[in-house]
């Protein structure tokens, strides 16, 4: 069972001591990802309009500590220029983290490029295009309180060497730090690569937290998902925790063959509590090993999983990551992992998420 981790920490030079204020880590203990409310660009109205002031009270609420926001570059680029962005838009997202901060929640703000914005591999268009907006973005947020508002310089890299992954992550921070010296920065994870904590040193900067994505077991997470081009968008009713004979039932009804294969694997992977620990130990351990912070921003379960898998899951990975003092960020808000039903200014929590959680429930 190989740990789908997205992280990919490379060469650099070990830390002596641990800069991240213990405070900031505080508030990034159990947060909630809206991934939709500054992506899919569209006019400035429409995008405030997607979470308003009652969402944010319910979150808080809720017991979250703070919220990720997913932000697409061209959703406050003037005209598409990368280089400027406009003045409008960049108030109005500056407000809305205003809001946030104003409902006693720490924000994330995570550098998400859609499609079209292409991969960002050196010496390409994409990555000047990444820079500009970097730097834009870093001047736009300079004045942000640095206790309760982060930068992630971005949601995943594209790049699969750990030297090229250094090398980007390096530049990424030496573009941002003069502009926010004092703010904590959050540094992504390469997707699809798990942390070896025997080859892995963080890098030089001290103020920063490693992220990473946590999907383990990916065929009972993302069971369903349309967006998916592989065997696991076919399954549905996949069950938590997992055995061969909980999933046999489950068989006969599949066309696919992949998919039938995926789902009688994770059966026989036999995937319980003690799994997820110990698909996060290598993780926690390579933190500790070198004095750095961890955090898992994304992680979550399709809607359409049944309830009570979805309900045991969380309850299990949450348990998991107290445990390896991990703090945490869930999927999402809106959409197809949403754990809140309902239009904007009227959402309302699953309490049995909620609950599963460990949080409160107003």
């Amino acid at each position: 069972m190989l740990p789908t981790l997205l992280a990919c920490f490379a060469l650099g030079q070990p830390l002596q001591s641990n800069e991240v204020p213990a405070a900031r880590m505080e508030r990034l203990s159990h947060g909630l990802n809206i991934s939709s409310w500054w992506t899919q660009p569209e006019s400035v109205e429409d995008m405030v309009s997607r979470v308003r002031e009652d969402d944010l009270d319910k979150i808080q609420q809720a017991g979250f500590d703070h919220v990720r926001i997913a932000l697409d570059p061209y959703s406050l680029w003037d005209g598409g220029m990368p280089v400027i962005l406009n003045k409008k838009k960049v108030a109005a997202f500056i407000k809305c983290l205003d809001q946030v901060l104003d409902h006693g929640l720490a924000a994330i703000v995570t550098v998400t490029p859609g499609v079209r914005f292409g991969p960002i591999l050196p010496k390409t268009a994409p990555f000047d295009r990444y820079r500009s907006f970097l730097l834009a973005l870093a001047g736009a947020m300079r004045d942000t309180d640095p206790d309760r508002v982060f930068l992630e310089v971005l949601d995943v890299t594209a790049v699969g060497k750990a030297q090229e992954w250094h090398d980007e992550m390096t530049d990424a921070i030496e573009w941002v730090r003069p502009m926010m010296p004092k703010h904590t920065l959050i540094i992504p994870g390469r997707r699809d690569v798990a942390i070896d904590s025997a080859e892995l040193e963080p890098l030089a900067d001290r103020d920063v937290i490693y992220a990473f994505h946590f999907s383990d077991p990916f065929p009972f997470t993302h069971q369903g998902y349309a967006a998916l081009a592989g065997p696991v968008r076919f399954l549905k009713n996949v069950p938590y925790p997992s055995s061969p004979t909980n999933v046999a039932p489950l068989l006969p009804d599949l066309d696919n063959d992949q998919s039938k294969k995926t789902l009688h694997d994770y059966g026989k992977d036999r995937w319980d509590a003690d799994s997820l620990e110990k698909a996060l130990k290598g993780a926690a351990e390579w933190a500790r090993d070198h004095k750095v912070r961890l955090l898992c921003d994304e992680f979550g379960v399709t809607a359409a999983a049944p309830k009570d898998a979805r309900k045991q899951y969380l309850k299990d990975v949450v348990a998991a990551f107290a445990h390896q003092h991990v703090g945490w960020t869930l999927d999402d808000f809106s959409g197809t992992f949403s754990v809140a039903n309902g239009s904007p200014g009227s959402k309302v929590f699953d309490p049995d998420v909620v609950q599963a959680l460990s949080l409160s429930h107003p």
